[in-house]
């Protein structure tokens, strides 16, 4: 084989690896490019927390939201007056009567969420 020959083969070898790598590369990037836009899309329309604060309140009443493992959606008198229901993912639920700590989240929608952090002493 003359060395114009082994060139010539080696660029065959080389474009056809080529055909067969090109196309991959490429549906790969599509595909992560569409990932990444319907994340960033989604992002978009989240309702964005503007400010956190603590309170602390006792509970009034507790209830299961769903399942052996689901959370808990507990009724809360607040110490500084006010009622609220707040959303429990603690392992256990808190009693009547016990202090906990909430976590106040207020977004940009206007909407205030409720969640136990911690129950108090």
């Amino acid at each position: 084989m003359t060395p114009e020959q082994k060139k010539q083969l080696d660029r065959i070898i080389f474009v056809s690896r080529l055909k067969v790598f090109v196309p991959m590369v490429a549906t790969a990037a599509i595909v992560l490019g569409a990932v990444v836009w319907m994340t960033a899309a989604k992002i978009s329309r989240m309702d964005a927390t503007l400010e956190r604060h603590p309170v602390a309140g006792h509970v009034a009443g507790v209830a299961r939201l769903a399942g052996r493992r689901g959370g808990f959606q507990v009724h809360v008198k607040l110490d500084k007056g006010g009622e609220v229901d707040a959303v429990s993912a603690l392992s256990q639920p808190p009693y009547n009567g016990e202090a906990v700590e909430l976590d106040v989240a207020t977004h940009a929608s206007g909407r205030i969420t409720y969640k136990v952090v911690r129950l108090g002493n």
